[in-house]
């Protein structure tokens, strides 16, 4: 019976280390994807300007029902801001330059 509770207590105490980092990586993935979505929506917009010769005007894009604010900043408008609310409800700003 000791041998039982004393190896139950090492799974214990070897599971509260590893559920947490498990869950904080999951969290992070999560944040990468949807920053990786961001970029690649903002560089098909990119692409589609560049292409079309459109004029660079702030627009908000869908992917997934999940909106995605593109706004150029400056004067020459060489900067660009994304913003969009990720899964968790924070708000995430991603800034780029263009050349």
């Amino acid at each position: 019976m000791a041998e039982l509770i004393i190896s139950l207590s090492g799974w214990m105490i070897i599971s509260t280390g590893f559920v947490p980092m498990y869950i904080q990586l999951h969290n992070q993935l999560i944040q990468l994807e949807e920053k990786s979505a961001a970029l690649h929506l903002f560089y098909e917009y990119l692409q589609t300007v560049t292409v079309e010769d459109a004029n660079m005007e702030n627009i908000v894009m869908t992917k997934e029902d999940k909106p995605f604010s593109i706004e150029w900043l400056g004067v020459d408008k060489k900067e660009v801001m994304i913003r969009y609310e990720d899964v968790f409800g924070k708000v995430v700003e991603i800034r780029e330059t263009v050349p």
